[in-house]
């Protein structure tokens, strides 16, 4: 499954969480939220946040791989 990393353009916790991702070998698909006015008011100045799609449910940075394991087996 490929949880959703929001992001911004030039940010470098948003790069941290991706590496932090790919690291731990967990999928993920970026969207960079600074086209979409939903997304800006949705999550703002909480970027990153990872959400898993299945669920909704929604991780804001800090986050580590413990989490993001819980956050992909939630059901």
């Amino acid at each position: 499954m490929n949880l959703t990393l929001y992001t911004r353009t030039d940010c470098c916790l948003c790069l941290e969480a991706g590496a932090l991702m790919e690291g731990a070998g967990i999928a993920y698909t970026p969207v960079n939220i600074e086209a979409d006015l939903t997304l800006i008011q949705r999550f703002g100045d909480l970027i990153p946040v990872v959400e898993n799609p299945r669920t909704g449910d929604t991780l804001s940075w800090p986050f580590d791989v413990n989490r993001l394991r819980v956050l992909i087996n939630d059901q």
